[in-house]
């Protein structure tokens, strides 16, 4: 689904068929309205609807934030929100609420800030949520073009990091990746291989009751909404892949999964939150910068002056030097 121009009394329209399709059935209709009025007038697409209790209703277009109208959203029509996406059962939505998030059809991500509720130490759900934030999940077919050479060298995937800050397309970038990778390209050479995908915040394929629905190639297993180190030993174990993928690297069991796979000579493509190196060692122990060690590849992506703009590329010998 992609966004398109209609020409309409007149005027250039710009209909956005994810919004309409996906998002719009679960917002009263003048929220729509007044996005659609707003979104005619900008180029860029839609990444974030934000809706806050007594604030007005925000969207993220890539870096900037804007609100979109005077009107300040009430907790009874949010909760009316909340209720719709829960097709209006909460308890049947259970599991996933206390991880703070619901996915719905398209696999677009609603997360969700309130009171915990605690029960023998973990959370069970959230209650009196005050805000949602709507990710949009959307394809940007070809937007892994550029790293892509990085990835794909000597007839194989080298194992591959990529480290970006927040809104820097770094998910967008390695869904495509495992597109490619996962399709393969026969006009130039490069076959198809098995991908697994551990997308524990089903952000990667943007899986809706267990089904991907973004293209993430045709060769591409996926195990969704599982602890990402706990996937990552699934897929090890049960689904042959060639190369493992999975977003956001930080807990010590990650790490120690990511070992397994190279250890059992499975490729791993994964991303890492930080603007730069010397942003993303400060926060890491000696134990910790062993995980550079493990890549061949490491892509530093920022977001200026475009989404997805490849900043610095360190090669193995480099990586070597950082882990130390």
């Amino acid at each position: 689904m992609r966004a398109y121009n209609e020409v309409k009394g007149g005027m250039n329209m710009k209909t956005d068929t994810i919004l309409e399709e996906d998002i719009f059935p679960f917002l009263p209709e003048k929220w729509g309205q007044v996005i659609r009025e707003e979104d005619a007038l900008r180029e860029e697409r839609i990444s974030e609807i934000r809706l806050r209790v007594g604030e007005p209703i925000r969207l993220r277009y890539g870096v900037a934030e804007v609100a979109v109208s005077h009107e300040r959203i009430t907790a009874q029509c949010l909760e009316r929100v909340i209720s719709s996406c829960c097709h209006h059962s909460r308890y049947a939505m259970e599991s996933e609420l206390k991880n703070g998030y619901i996915t719905i059809r398209g696999g677009h991500r609603i997360g969700m800030a309130g009171q915990a509720v605690i029960t023998r130490g973990e959370i069970k759900m959230l209650k009196h949520i005050h805000s949602l934030v709507i990710r949009i999940a959307r394809e940007v077919i070809g937007s892994a073009d550029s790293i892509l050479p990085y990835v794909w060298k000597d007839g194989r995937v080298q194992n591959t990091l990529i480290v970006a800050p927040p809104y820097s397309g770094k998910t967008t970038i390695l869904r495509d990746l495992v597109r490619q990778l996962s399709d393969g390209d026969e006009s130039c050479g490069r076959c198809g291989v098995v991908v697994g995908v551990a997308d524990e915040r089903s952000e990667i394929a943007g899986a809706y009751q267990g089904i991907p629905r973004l293209n993430v190639g045709a060769r591409t297993e996926v195990i969704d909404g599982a602890p990402k180190a706990s996937a990552m030993m699934m897929l090890i174990r049960a689904m042959s892949p060639a190369v493992i993928v999975t977003d956001e690297l930080g807990r010590r069991e990650d790490i120690t999964a990511v070992e397994e796979a190279v250890h059992a000579g499975i490729a791993v493509m994964a991303t890492l939150h930080g603007r730069d190196i010397e942003d993303v060692l400060a926060r890491m122990n000696k134990t910790e910068r062993e995980l550079f060690a493990l890549f061949s590849c490491i892509i530093f992506l920022d977001n200026k002056p475009r989404m997805g703009t490849v900043r610095k590329v360190i090669s193995r010998d480099d990586i070597r030097e950082c882990a130390i």
